[in-house]
Protein backbone atom coordinates (compact mmCIF):
# COMPACT_ATOMS: atom_id res chain seq x y z
CA UNK A 1 0.00 0.00 0.00
CA UNK A 2 1.14 3.42 -1.09
CA UNK A 3 0.80 6.71 0.07
CA UNK A 4 -1.80 7.55 -1.96
CA UNK A 5 -4.20 4.62 -1.36
CA UNK A 6 -6.01 3.39 1.92
CA UNK A 7 -7.53 0.08 2.25
CA UNK A 8 -9.74 -1.57 4.75
CA UNK A 9 -10.34 -5.48 5.35
CA UNK A 10 -13.08 -6.52 7.56
CA UNK A 11 -12.86 -10.11 8.18
CA UNK A 12 -15.97 -12.70 8.57
CA UNK A 13 -14.45 -15.77 10.63
CA UNK A 14 -18.17 -17.66 9.98
CA UNK A 15 -17.09 -19.90 6.63
CA UNK A 16 -19.18 -22.69 5.84
CA UNK A 17 -15.80 -24.60 4.89
CA UNK A 18 -12.61 -23.73 5.55
CA UNK A 19 -10.34 -22.85 2.09
CA UNK A 20 -6.71 -24.03 2.54
CA UNK A 21 -5.19 -20.95 1.74
CA UNK A 22 -6.68 -18.76 3.97
CA UNK A 23 -4.55 -17.73 6.64
CA UNK A 24 -7.15 -15.71 9.01
CA UNK A 25 -8.48 -16.60 11.99
CA UNK A 26 -12.00 -18.82 10.90
CA UNK A 27 -14.22 -21.51 12.02
CA UNK A 28 -17.23 -23.52 10.59
CA UNK A 29 -18.86 -23.42 13.89
CA UNK A 30 -20.10 -20.57 15.99
CA UNK A 31 -22.73 -19.47 13.51
CA UNK A 32 -25.02 -18.45 16.58
CA UNK A 33 -22.52 -15.96 17.92
CA UNK A 34 -23.43 -14.40 13.78
CA UNK A 35 -25.59 -11.46 14.93
CA UNK A 36 -23.23 -10.55 17.76
CA UNK A 37 -20.24 -10.58 15.20
CA UNK A 38 -21.94 -8.17 13.06
CA UNK A 39 -23.47 -6.09 15.97
CA UNK A 40 -19.86 -5.55 16.92
CA UNK A 41 -18.53 -4.78 13.60
CA UNK A 42 -21.25 -2.13 12.97
CA UNK A 43 -21.28 -0.23 15.91
CA UNK A 44 -17.35 0.04 15.99
CA UNK A 45 -16.67 0.19 12.17
CA UNK A 46 -17.27 3.95 11.89
CA UNK A 47 -14.10 4.84 14.94
CA UNK A 48 -11.75 2.39 12.89
CA UNK A 49 -12.45 4.31 9.82
CA UNK A 50 -12.12 7.40 11.22
CA UNK A 51 -8.67 6.70 12.41
CA UNK A 52 -7.49 5.16 9.20
CA UNK A 53 -8.88 8.32 7.07
CA UNK A 54 -7.18 10.87 10.18
CA UNK A 55 -3.59 11.30 8.18
CA UNK A 56 -5.24 11.70 4.94
CA UNK A 57 -7.77 14.04 5.85
CA UNK A 58 -4.99 16.07 7.24
CA UNK A 59 -2.73 15.51 4.87
CA UNK A 60 -5.35 16.99 2.67
CA UNK A 61 -5.08 13.60 0.63
CA UNK A 62 -8.78 12.61 0.82
CA UNK A 63 -12.14 14.04 1.45
CA UNK A 64 -15.70 12.18 2.42
CA UNK A 65 -17.78 15.34 1.54
CA UNK A 66 -21.08 14.08 0.82
CA UNK A 67 -20.01 10.72 -0.31
CA UNK A 68 -19.70 9.92 3.53
CA UNK A 69 -18.60 12.84 5.74
CA UNK A 70 -22.43 13.03 6.91
CA UNK A 71 -23.32 8.99 7.26
CA UNK A 72 -19.50 8.48 9.37
CA UNK A 73 -20.08 11.22 11.47
CA UNK A 74 -23.56 10.30 12.70
CA UNK A 75 -21.97 6.58 13.11
CA UNK A 76 -19.57 7.88 14.97
CA UNK A 77 -21.94 10.21 17.04
CA UNK A 78 -24.19 6.91 17.89
CA UNK A 79 -21.17 4.88 19.39
CA UNK A 80 -20.58 8.07 21.61
CA UNK A 81 -23.89 8.67 22.77
CA UNK A 82 -23.96 5.02 23.28
CA UNK A 83 -21.39 5.06 25.71
CA UNK A 84 -22.97 7.61 27.64
CA UNK A 85 -25.54 7.49 30.57
CA UNK A 86 -28.71 9.90 31.79
CA UNK A 87 -28.22 13.43 31.15
CA UNK A 88 -24.61 13.13 29.64
CA UNK A 89 -26.83 10.74 26.79
CA UNK A 90 -29.56 13.35 26.68
CA UNK A 91 -27.07 16.18 26.14
CA UNK A 92 -24.68 14.64 23.70
CA UNK A 93 -27.87 13.83 21.18
CA UNK A 94 -29.43 17.55 21.72
CA UNK A 95 -25.73 18.48 20.72
CA UNK A 96 -25.61 16.09 17.96
CA UNK A 97 -29.45 17.09 16.87
CA UNK A 98 -28.21 20.46 16.95
CA UNK A 99 -25.16 20.23 14.73
CA UNK A 100 -26.82 18.31 12.14
CA UNK A 101 -29.89 20.88 11.68
CA UNK A 102 -27.59 23.73 11.70
CA UNK A 103 -25.69 21.53 8.70
CA UNK A 104 -28.76 20.49 6.97
CA UNK A 105 -29.45 24.69 6.58
CA UNK A 106 -26.35 26.29 6.09
CA UNK A 107 -22.37 24.85 5.15
CA UNK A 108 -21.07 24.01 8.12
CA UNK A 109 -17.51 25.00 6.16
CA UNK A 110 -18.23 28.09 5.79
CA UNK A 111 -19.17 28.33 9.29
CA UNK A 112 -16.02 27.09 11.06
CA UNK A 113 -13.86 29.62 8.20
CA UNK A 114 -15.92 32.82 10.00
CA UNK A 115 -15.66 31.93 13.24
CA UNK A 116 -12.28 32.45 14.92
CA UNK A 117 -11.85 29.65 17.03
CA UNK A 118 -13.45 27.01 15.32
CA UNK A 119 -11.08 28.05 12.31
CA UNK A 120 -8.05 27.61 14.43
CA UNK A 121 -9.19 23.97 15.67
CA UNK A 122 -10.00 22.88 11.98
CA UNK A 123 -6.84 24.07 11.15
CA UNK A 124 -4.77 21.47 13.93
CA UNK A 125 -2.52 19.31 12.01
CA UNK A 126 -3.51 20.83 8.16
CA UNK A 127 -0.77 22.44 5.84
CA UNK A 128 -0.50 25.92 6.04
Amino acid sequence: MNEQSAGLYIHFPYCVSICSYCDFDRQATGFASIPRYVAAVVVDAPVGIAVLLLPYDLREMTMLGDGGANALGALLGLNSVDRLTGKGRWLAIAALAGLTIVGERTSLGSLIERTPGLMQLDSLGRRS
